[in-house]
């Protein structure tokens, strides 16, 4: 978190990524010059196909959940067109009510792609909650702690549409017997994966928020019954009624699918929507507008402390990671730059709405060695629905 001489706190943001895994000390990085890699342009166009990618998955759902023959959908590279993602075996047949709208959904814009797959996206969502409920509930603390280990990280792929695990060793007979014995899953591809993920919250020291043992930063401005705060990573802080320079702990959850507390300031510092770091054209967080729904190829930002600003594109959007020894579950990752400190800051959609840009989260860790999650997020509607604030 960055104070300025009137004492108002600004939002900066990276995330802070701790998977499953051992962690590794990190060198110092080269810090953003704030300048976008995306024109002004290509952002306009990708926020177009990220909306119609979000109505798209709105109507693939039936109360709910799915319907079968939907694989997933994501943006292209060049931001042209969207990809819907179709298994051919479970098409409605003609002349149905269910035919009727599959056609309009697959005929709702011009730029939509149809891609064949082999797996829905409700078998893909059921198995990766098998996983996340296994991790969760698992009672052999020996055995989980030897599967955590060796496993990095799992998500699921919607370009490549399935789930990959990421594992030290993907030969492991007890991980090979957990997928394909004990769960039973169908949908797991594994990929052999050295790297370290690396902690974002106690390597620099800086002028942000000060934290037991390093520095974050701040997320963003919200109250709760009127009291004024903000947000930043759960695991930042100790636990509720830490107190910290800029105020005291009101809310914190470390589990489940949220790294994020909410932080009640003192007097002595006033919140504010402005993004320190920015890419000259969104400097604030609009309050108004809610953040579109994210699909692979969705570009974000960040600002955060001590990257400041940078950019990327989301690359999975359920993604299960380890953060200081806790699972924590529907995790965003991205490409987007990352590094020590910047725990717990903004993460945004880079497009002017409303006066600024929607806010998408909050920066909890990632790998610096990863072109596919070297930023991770926790998702802001999560965050609001379990602590009930209100932004302003």
């Amino acid at each position: 978190m960055i104070f300025i001489k009137k004492n108002f706190i600004i939002f900066t943001g990276l995330l802070l990524l701790i998977l499953f895994g051992t962690v590794n000390p990190v060198s110092a990085i080269e810090k953003s010059n704030n300048q976008s890699k995306y024109s002004d342009e290509y952002l306009q166009l990708n926020y177009q196909k990220t909306i119609l990618a979000g109505k798209i998955d709105s109507l693939a759902k039936d109360n709910g959940k799915y319907l079968p023959y939907f694989g997933g959908i994501y943006i292209s590279n060049d931001s042209q067109n969207v990809i819907l993602q179709i298994v051919k075996k479970n098409e409605p047949q003609p002349a149905t009510t269910e035919y009727e709208k599959y056609q309009n959904i697959i005929n709702f814009d011009e730029s939509i792609k149809i891609e064949y797959v082999k797996n829905s996206y409700q078998d893909l969502q059921i198995e990766y909650e098998k996983l996340n409920n296994y991790f969760e509930n698992e009672k052999n603390s020996n055995k989980k702690a030897k599967l955590i280990n060796n496993i990095k990280v799992y998500y699921i792929d919607t370009v490549n549409n399935n789930i990959i695990i990421e594992a030290n060793d993907i030969q492991d007979s007890l991980l090979r017997n957990l997928i394909n014995k004990e769960l039973k899953l169908t949908t797991v591809d594994f990929k052999e994966s050295k790297g370290k993920i690396i902690p974002f919250s106690s390597l620099y020291a800086s002028q942000q928020i000060s934290v037991s043992g390093g520095y974050c930063s701040v997320g963003f401005r919200a109250k709760i019954n009127g009291v004024e705060g903000y947000v930043t990573a759960g695991h930042c802080v100790n636990g509720l009624y830490n107190v910290l320079p800029t105020g005291i702990v009101g809310k914190r959850q470390f589990s489940g699918s949220l790294d994020a507390a909410f932080i009640l300031t003192n007097n002595s510092y006033s919140p504010s929507n402005y993004i320190l770091y920015n890419n000259g054209n969104v400097t604030q967080l609009n309050t108004i507008m809610s953040c579109p729904t994210l699909s692979v190829g969705t570009v974000i930002a960040k600002s955060g402390y001590y990257t400041q600003y940078t950019s990327g594109t989301v690359t999975y959007t359920s993604l299960t990671a380890t953060i200081n020894g806790v699972p924590i579950y529907n995790l965003v990752s991205t490409n987007a730059t990352a590094d020590g400190g910047d725990s717990g800051g903004t993460v945004y959609i880079p497009t002017n709405i409303s006066g600024g840009g929607s806010l998408a989260g909050i920066v909890s860790g990632g790998d610096t060695t990863s072109s596919s999650y070297s930023m991770v997020f926790v998702r802001e509607d999560y965050i609001q629905s379990a602590f009930g604030y209100t932004r302003y």
